[in-house]
């Protein structure tokens, strides 16, 4: 709608300003040759002269996404608008002479439509069809340039369409290893403190619930994803008990921002487990969330046993891994992953990646 919209205006602008420049030759041309007329007359003459292209063009736009000049078949449309434009300049006279004739009779009584015919096709015919090739290949090009647009659009919906199957495959492997690692945990947990493990049997159902309520959504706030994450570490804290300390650093700012769903589940997991768990005595996770103008910052650091001496091995785990892959996938070369020693020791993850309002 906008588009025709568009179109209809550049046209009557269009057409207002060819009106205005004949306006303007007749009046100075007239008066040069001795046979001044009035502004009025040149005006309404000069306009008259190119709105009446007015009722043609859509025929003429019609007209031209028939015969398009396209590879294979230029000469066919070449033929096609050689004819159209006779057709078109000839309506256009016919149209223009009737006008004038119908205007000289109700003011002089001496309208003639035959003398209008005669000696508009003497003088107009030209500029017609020069009129009726720059409304061809101007269709043309507006033609081709909204086809580039909506091929646009469409490789763009494609492409968000495969990403958001891809997050949504890496989605649906991170919760199978969520669950297995969490059972584990559980399982360890049975013999020693079974009211515990049954604690962290009914903490995994509601996590569980998220999960799925969650499961077709490819994104969600920061705010979500931090109270997930306070669930699993509820959970956690049960296997790790009183060894385990979470520290967190939260920007109110940034929590209504969007983020890849269940994005930084695997870091929280991988720092308890390979770094934490790796090694005896108390252990820290600490995950702090900033602003920074529009983008958003975010650390999980672990004080274990740090990160392997081949960082290779590290990229290796499906958590880091998948982790990368997905921001790769949502932000592109916005987005930035590093894996890092911690202040003293432990490993610290950092993401970086622009500010989106969910």
């Amino acid at each position: 709608m906008e588009s025709r919209w568009f179109g209809f205006l550049a046209a009557a602008g269009a057409l207002t300003l060819l009106g205005l420049i004949s306006a303007s030759r007749m009046y100075f041309g007239y008066a040069e040759a001795g046979h001044p007329i009035s502004a009025g007359d040149a005006l309404g003459s000069g306009m008259m002269e190119w709105w009446l292209w007015a009722p043609l063009l859509p025929a003429i736009g019609a007209f031209a996404r028939r015969f398009r000049f396209e590879r294979g078949r230029i000469g066919r449309a070449l033929a096609a608008h050689v004819v159209g434009g006779v057709v078109a300049s000839l309506a256009e006279i016919t149209l223009f002479a009737a006008a004038s004739a119908l205007i000289r009779e109700l003011r002089f009584g001496e309208g003639s439509l035959r003398a209008e015919l005669s000696s508009g096709f003497m003088f107009e015919f030209h500029t017609c069809v020069v009129a009726y090739w720059t409304a061809v290949l101007t269709f043309a090009l507006w033609d081709q340039a909204a086809r580039a647009r909506a091929a646009t659009v469409r490789r763009a919906e494609l492409e968000r369409s495969l990403a958001e199957a891809r997050l949504g495959a890496l989605q649906s492997q991170l919760a199978p290893h969520f669950l297995f690692n969490t059972l584990n945990s559980i399982a360890a947990a049975l013999r020693d403190d079974p009211d515990a493990a049954e604690r962290a049997l009914a903490r995994l159902g509601d996590l569980l619930r998220t999960v799925l309520a969650r499961r077709d959504r490819v994104t969600q706030t920061l705010a979500d994803e931090l109270a997930f994450l306070d669930g699993y570490l509820e959970l956690q804290r049960g296997r790790f008990g009183a060894r385990l300390t979470i520290d967190k650093e939260i920007d109110p700012a940034a929590l209504d921002s969007s983020v890849p769903s269940f994005l930084l589940l695997p870091l929280v997991e991988n720092a308890l487990q390979h770094g934490i768990g790796a090694r005896p005595g108390p252990g820290r996770v600490r995950i702090a969330v900033t602003r920074d103008g529009e983008r958003i910052e975010v650390a999980i650091e672990d004080d274990g046993v740090g990160p392997p001496a081949d960082d290779g091995a590290a990229r290796r785990g499906l958590g880091l891994e998948s982790t990368r892959e997905r921001m790769r996938i949502s932000y592109g070369a916005a987005g930035r992953f590093e894996i890092s020693p911690g202040a003293a020791r432990g490993t610290r993850v950092r993401l970086s990646f622009p500010a989106v309002p969910a």
